[in-house]
């Protein structure tokens, strides 16, 4: 079974920590996965996000996710024969600028939230969005994964 370890440094209160571990689930099943994952999520302030894009990248703006993969989890992906689970790393997510994010585009916070979970997810696993192929399939892949948890939440 798939494990998020959830921290909020927030003084915002989110109902729904469940459904961050059903989007977990549907990654792995969409993706084929066999083994067992374990991941961090942490709601972030805006000082903080904006603190740690600064001191990691070198960037001087407020990002809505980051993620900060375990490298030697995508070597060992498909290859746990011991059953133990893998840990993928850390996905840093900003409810103030998530919160803004969703009120520009005019949708739900929560579709927002887990658009970026989805997308946070899928740099733990390895997908990017630097070269133009690599951003026409990881998109799909979260938009798809996004409108099934939506049919699925129904």
């Amino acid at each position: 079974m798939n494990k998020i370890l959830f921290f909020n440094e927030t003084k915002f209160t989110f109902k729904d920590i469940n459904n961050i571990n059903k989007i977990l689930d549907l990654i792995v099943k969409t993706l084929n996965l066999d083994n067992n994952f374990e991941l961090s999520v942490i709601f972030n302030t805006i000082s903080k996000q904006q603190n740690i894009n600064s001191k990691y990248y070198k960037r001087n703006y407020i990002p809505d996710v980051l993620s900060f993969p375990v490298d030697e989890a995508f070597i060992n992906l498909n290859k746990n024969e011991d059953g133990n689970k893998i840990y993928l790393g850390d996905i840093f997510l900003c409810i103030d600028q998530i919160k803004k994010q969703a009120k520009n585009k005019n949708i739900l916070f929560e579709d927002e939230l887990y658009l970026l979970l989805i997308h946070g997810i899928l740099h733990l696993l390895n997908y990017n969005h630097i070269e133009n192929e690599e951003k026409k399939i990881m998109f799909k892949l979260q938009e798809k994964i996004l409108k099934e948890f939506q049919q699925n939440d129904k």
